[in-house]
């Protein structure tokens, strides 16, 4: 896959999300949004119908209770005792049909009757004679409707004023006037739906609301406080009710959608980082095995160059010294060992390395008059199991040529192999001259960070302890290795070690 390719289908990828996304958040703009909006209209109406039902209720109440009582005898023939006496007597016959009358409105405040002359008697309830007063003044002065809302004492009243007429009379012989505090519509604002205030406004003034900070404002500061406010006249009165949804209550729905609209963007924003790795990953991935392969391959080759050239040098030596036996078969080993190092591939069985170092062994012998002996003391597992290519044969090649670079007799090479734990170990030791502890310890810095560079340095003993370790780390990662142990005088032995892996 191509950069090319990986950024048009990222292009794609990123534009088909976006329309996701943006869809989604349309939808859920005209959708949800839209449905909070209508839900809080429909609850401001919910509640606006709740309270006018609930007022209706409270003067159609005292509507019946006052008729009842102006159609009563006793009432009529009480309010129309001209002597005074009598008039007080009579009122106790009336409070006790008043009393059977309104026995269930255990919350009214105050029933009240008024003779046409102005003398009022108060059956029950707690106002005070100076409001008995002030009532009838307004009653005379005819701004006591029936249906009213009245302040006294410092306190508010619903109030219904009923005529009394008799069958014989034309005009009324008095007046009942029943109030009731408004304690049960406290309780109904109370109740109300949570997000919206309620309000009672008595000629365009709040007179009664839920919240408290409102009463006494003019009704149409509503309008440019709150967000949806619905406002129903009670009939026959001089009352309005009042339903408002608060700001906050609709700006929950907008806080919703900024949340909902953050996650999208985040869920976006994720999508895209994970498209984009994977995208990549599709090429990178590929590519990195590519140059892995090739860099193992050019490692690899660096190992059969440096070997063939040492042998194809010798043979030239020995063809200008005439020993043309000796070059015959140094020629014919090697074409036996390159044959088989090409047929293994870049993974091997072990015993067919195995093999490899015997004829290479073979070759340094014929070049180097059978200086060498190489003992093999290998764990017969071994022979199920494969290992990296033409790994050996360095290891073995740099100790002929460094660790007996002094020594011509006696020049001794055992290599051992053991399975443990599913770990393959593979040890090359000479008897050779062993390493200085400072070259030693330079050696093993330049092994760590083989694994960190491209080419491994030349230096010590060449790059091919370095490649080796190289293309170990390639193959396996951090569970493979080459470790070297080394003394003064006594020799070096170069372990490798990396996973079982099974020869199928």
């Amino acid at each position: 896959m191509t950069n090319k390719t990986l950024k048009r289908r990222f292009a794609v990828a990123l534009a088909a999300y976006t329309l996701l996304v943006f869809c989604l958040w349309f939808a859920y703009h005209s959708i949800v949004l839209g449905q909070i909006d209508r839900q809080a209209r429909e609850n401001s109406r919910f509640a606006a119908n709740a309270l006018l039902s609930h007022l209706d209720g409270e003067f159609s109440r005292l509507k019946i209770l006052s008729s009842a009582i102006a159609g009563s005898e006793s009432v009529q023939g009480f309010l129309q005792q001209a002597d005074v006496a009598a008039y007080y007597e009579r009122a106790g016959d009336a409070a006790e049909i008043i009393g059977k009358i309104a026995y269930q409105a255990t919350d009214l405040d105050s029933i009240v009757t008024f003779t046409p002359q102005g003398a009022w008697y108060r059956f029950t309830g707690g106002i005070s004679n100076a409001a008995c007063r002030q009532l009838w003044a307004a009653h005379k002065q005819g701004t006591l409707a029936a249906y009213a809302v009245i302040e006294l004492d410092g306190v508010w009243f619903f109030c219904h004023a009923a005529p009394v007429y008799t069958d014989t009379a034309a005009k009324p012989v008095g007046t009942v006037v029943l109030l009731d505090t408004l304690q049960k519509t406290l309780r109904a604002l109370e109740g109300n739906v949570s997000g919206i205030d309620t309000a009672v406004i008595l000629d365009d003034t709040i007179l009664l609301s839920d919240n408290p900070a409102l009463e006494g404002q003019n009704a149409q500061t509503l309008v440019g406080q709150y967000g949806e406010v619905t406002m129903s006249q009670v009939s026959g009165t001089n009352l309005s009710v009042a339903a408002a949804v608060t700001k906050e209550a609709l700006n929950t729905g907008g806080r919703t959608f900024l949340a909902v609209s953050a996650a999208l963007l985040v869920f976006l924003a994720l999508a895209i980082a994970l498209l984009y790795r994977f995208l990549s990953s599709r090429m990178i991935v590929p590519l990195l095995t590519k140059a892995e392969k090739m860099q193992m391959g050019l490692l690899t080759t660096q190992i059969d160059a440096h070997f063939v050239v040492n042998t194809i040098t010798t043979i030239q030596i020995l063809s200008e010294k005439g020993e043309s036996d000796r070059a015959a078969r140094l020629s014919g080993g090697l074409a036996a060992l390159i044959k088989c190092q090409h047929q293994a591939g870049d993974s091997v069985n072990i015993f067919m390395e195995l093999e490899m170092l015997e004829q290479y062994a073979e070759v340094m012998n014929a070049r180097r008059e059978n200086r060498y002996n190489v003992d093999f003391e290998v764990d017969d597992r071994l022979a199920a199991c494969r290992m990296p290519g033409q790994v050996l044969q360095p290891v073995v090649e740099n100790a002929m040529l460094h660790a007996f670079a002094e020594k011509q007799a006696d020049c001794r090479i055992t290599i051992g192999g053991t399975l443990e734990g599913g770990v393959v170990c593979i040890t090359v030791a000479d008897n050779g001259a062993g390493m200085a502890p400072r070259v030693l310890a330079a050696l093993r810095a330049k092994l760590e960070a083989a694994e960190n560079s491209d080419f491994p340095e030349q230096g010590l003993t060449g790059v091919a302890l370095l490649n080796i370790q190289k293309r170990l780390r390639l193959r396996y990662g951090k569970r493979a290795g080459l470790m070297v142990e080394s003394t003064p005088g006594q020799g070096t032995t170069v372990t490798l070690c990396f996973p079982e892996e099974a020869d199928s």
